[in-house]
This record gives C-alpha cells, structure tokens and sequence, in this order.
C-alpha cells in the first residue's frame, strides 16, 4: 500500500507532531455524558505555569516504596527496552502480553478494586501513557482517576482526586513536563455540576485545579492546547443558553483565568465532545446537534477562531442519530472525525476526513450492524488514520462474545485497510489511542469483570496490524510495520501470523488519488 505522503525524515516527523488525538467516553452513556479528549504535540504546548491553590482531596493509589512487583520495571528496563540496536537496525515491535490471553499489555483491577474505568489517554514523551477516567462505587460517589503508565505498561503511578459526590476526568493532555485534565465536579463549584480543570506535575501532585460555570449543569468532555500555553475545554452547559444543554468552550490562560467563556447552538439539545487546536490559532470542535440538523441530531462540526468568535456551524447526517465523538488537526489544516451515524435505527462507527469549510474529502462507515461507535481517532504518518472504539456485531473479525474493543486502520483516502477485534469472554471497549514510534500502537478503554462484577481500566500494547497476543504472532514477531510495504496504493498491506506479509487488491473504484481509482489491483487515472 503507497499511501498519499510517502514521507521522508522530515515529513514524518512533522506529521508525527501535528495530529491532535481525541478520546472519548469509557461506555455508552446518554448524549449529555459523551467524553471527548484531545492531545497534541508540545511543541504547541509549552509549560502551563507555576502552581497556585491544591484544594482538591487527594487519594495516592500509588506505591512508591513498595518491593518491585512482577509488573513494575525500572527507567533503565524502560530505556534498554525502547532503545535501537547499536549498529542502527529498525527497533521491531515490542510485546509485552498479559495472563490473559487476547488482552495485550495488562487487563486488570487498579487499587481501589472497583468501577475504574478510562475515557482518555495522552503520551508521555517516552513511550508511556498517562490516562484519565473515574474510579468509585458505580454509583453516585466517583473521584476523578489518573494513572501514568511505562512503555510497558507497567504503572507508575495512580491518583485519585475529588470529593463527597461523583467527579469524573474526561480529557488528558501531556504539557510541559506535566499534565493537563478535564472533567466534570459534583462536589464542589456553583452548580449541580462544573466544569474542572487539573494541572498535575510529572509525579501526579496536583498543582491547581479550578472549577467553571454557573448554577446549572456544566461539564466538560474535552481538551486541546493553546499556542500561548494555555487550554481550551469544550463540553456543555445549561447555566447559560437556551437552558437546554448548549455546546461550551472556555479558553483559559497558563494558571486558568478565563479569556473567554461561549456558548453555542440553538434552542435545542446541542452539545461538544471533542476539540482540536488548529495549525492557524483557530479551534475546531465536534458532537451533537439537535438545533438546525437534518432530522434528529446531527453531527456537529464548529469552528472557532482564537478569541472563540463562531466561523463555522454545520451538522452532517440524516434523519437518525449521528454525531461525532473525536476530532483529529493535522498539519494541512484538514481534520479527521470519528463518531456514530444512525442506520435504520442502529448507530454505526463513522469515520470523515474534512477541510474547515466542511467539505467532506473522503467518509466510511464501518461494516457492523449491532451499535458500534467510533470513540477515538489518531492520523498517522503515511496520511491515514487509526479509530478506536466498540463493536457488538459478529461480523468484525476475532473477538469473542458482547461488546470488544475495535482498531480500524484507514489509508490516507479512506479505504479501510484491516480492522481488529479485541477482547475476552466479557464485555470490552476502547477510548484511546496513540500511534507509536515502530509502527504500532497504544490503545486504552476499559473492561467488565464479570467475577468481581466490576469495571477495569484496560491499556493495550498492539503490533502495527493490531495483533495483542504475544503467543499468537507466529511470522509477525519479528517484523516492523515497513516491512510488509508493496509500495502499491491499491493494495492493503499487513502481516499473517502464519504466511507472513500479505496484500490484498482493494476493491475496484477505491480511491487512490486525487483522480485516481483502483482497477484490478491497479490504480488507475492518476
């Protein structure tokens, strides 16, 4: 497969450091529950500043003095593991699988024992990840939880932050050698709920934590960087507005004093779940509309500029259900989306690359029939895309039984390249995704165990073609992602576990260029 940019040193590393990568909500919840978060590189994010107030009660879930486990590894295992070979040779995909079969890096319950759950998940800058969600009771008492992991997925820390009622962490971002998260706060603020912003230095100690809205319910799902090292959240309010839920987006400085709070939509159900800083200093965001759609709720694309004036509000879908649940910017100022359409009823993993008027380049609808949703989408290096999310249909390939967790690989037009289907006997879904320096990639969610009859954070170390389990990669083991590379745009390229490298003719009329389609095999009218 020849993707649109076959990139030399240079392009890759420019594109490796646009993409804006979003992750959504651990579990399907109501429209006003949707999570959405966005990461970007820190290049456009520098330090968020010095420290001010630390008045969230905070519960350290982490064992620093404790003697090494079978899972903990040391920063000199991390840095052997992650290094290439002396004499220069491409570093292979590193494995590292849990008990479980099928269930890659580690599948397990963290601290608390009960109810933890990840909606987001950013890197670290050395191969690791940092993720955010909730832990508590299931039920009304939740405290906001974040985790940083290694490269192997061994954790290095666990915190938990909040109060007497359910505080939840939404969004996530690495910045200036700490991080950033959003949320929502029931115990605290002017409302029945707020939205939360959390600066955390690299050991997870909370620096200060600031709560935003007004009387009503206000929350926020997502997060993105500003070029002056401050951040932007979206989300939802009824404190202002229609009183019906309008889509929210605060931007706030490098110590969280508010340079601007908007509202916008209409005078129905209109919320965001996801935003993205664009290359030029503007800001796009996506989620649900309900004001202006074409029947039902529409997925929304909003463009802001950088002092949050509206540019740009346009719903895309039918008369069903649709809306989108992450947004990626890449470098070229287009953006990749990831959300549901509703077909016949069912919602549908849909998937769009646009420019910023709204013109669709290229769209895909993932075959699936039982309410598969797309939660999180990364744009990669060859100019395509890599979504994550949950399927419940039989007709995506391997998994088990109920809801698994979904990997699909795009090419930069769109074709879908293979798909993965990830899980064990219980019910599994995924919210994050990062791709990774050798070609493959992090991925983060949560799983039900049915024994203990509780929720886990889930974080899984997959190969380029998404395979998990180290005992089944038989003629893959060995291989990085160039390996398998036919130099063909009318091919899918991926690796067997039993023949080895594989390529497959894309179906005829398949885009392959910006004129071209693909006929036998064979791109055509280029």
């Amino acid at each position: 497969m020849r993707s649109l940019c076959r990139s030399s040193h240079a392009l890759l590393a420019a594109v490796l450091a646009a993409p804006v990568v979003c992750a959504c909500p651990a579990q399907t919840p109501p429209a006003s529950q949707f999570a959405g978060a966005t990461a970007a590189a820190d290049a456009i994010s520098p330090d968020l500043g010095a420290a001010t107030t630390a008045d969230a009660a905070t519960v350290d879930t982490s064992a620093p003095d404790a003697p090494p486990s079978s899972d903990a590894i040391s920063a000199k295992d991390v840095a052997l593991a992650d290094a290439a070979p002396a004499d220069g040779a491409p570093v292979g995909p590193i494995h590292v699988c849990a008990a479980t079969a099928g269930l890659g890096l580690y599948a397990k319950q963290l601290d608390n024992g009960a109810h933890d759950q990840i909606a987001a998940m950013a890197g670290t800058g050395d191969g690791g990840a940092v993720v955010v969600g909730k832990t508590g009771n299931g039920a009304s008492q939740t405290d906001l939880w974040v985790a940083r992991a290694s490269s192997l997925g061994a954790k290095v820390w666990s915190k938990a932050f909040g109060g007497t009622a359910e505080d939840d962490g939404r969004a996530v971002l690495a910045t200036g050698g700490g991080f950033a998260l959003a949320g929502m706060t029931k115990s605290k603020g002017a409302g029945s709920a707020d939205g939360w912003l959390l600066r955390l230095d690299a050991d997870g100690k909370l620096l200060w934590d600031k709560t935003y809205g007004a009387a009503g319910l206000d929350e926020f799902f997502a997060l993105t960087p500003a070029k002056d090292g401050g951040l932007v959240a979206a989300g939802l309010t009824r404190s202002f507005g229609s009183g019906l839920p309008d889509g929210w987006i605060v931007r706030v400085d490098a110590d969280g004093g508010i340079l601007f709070d908007q509202h916008y939509g209409g005078s129905q159900i209109d919320e965001l779940y996801a935003i993205a800083a664009l290359p030029d200093g503007r800001f796009a965001a996506t989620g649900s509309l309900s004001s202006n759609s074409n029947g039902g709720s529409d997925l929304w694309l909003l463009i802001i500029d950088a002092k949050g004036k509206q540019e740009l509000s346009k719903p895309f879908g039918k008369v069903d259900t649709d809306d989108g649940r992450a947004i990626a910017a890449l470098q070229d100022g287009t953006l990749l989306l990831t959300g549901t359409a509703g077909i016949k009823g069912n919602p549908e993993l849909w998937t769009l690359r646009m420019d910023t008027s709204g013109a669709v380049l290229w769209q895909h609808i993932a075959p699936g029939n039982q309410g598969e949703v797309g939660r999180a989408v990364a744009a990669l290096p060859d100019g395509g895309a890599v979504v994550v999310g949950e399927t419940n249909s039989s007709i995506a390939a391997g998994g088990s039984q109920g809801y698994d967790g979904w990997l699909l690989r795009y090419d930069s037009w769109g074709n879908l390249l293979w798909e993965q289907r990830l899980g064990g006997p219980g019910n599994e879904w995924l919210t994050g995704v990062l791709p990774l320096a050798d070609g493959g990639f992090f991925a983060a969610g949560r799983l039900f165990d049915s024994a203990s009859a509780a929720f886990n954070g889930w974080l899984v170390r997959l190969d380029p073609w998404g395979y998990a389990d180290c005992a089944k990669l038989g003629a893959c083991k060995n291989k990085v992602a160039t390996d398998c590379d036919d130099g063909k745009p009318c091919t899918t390229d991926r690796c067997e576990t039993v023949d080895g490298c594989a390529h497959t003719a894309l179906p005829d009329q398949s885009v392959c260029g910006k004129t071209g389609l693909c006929a036998n095999g064979t791109c055509v009218g280029n």
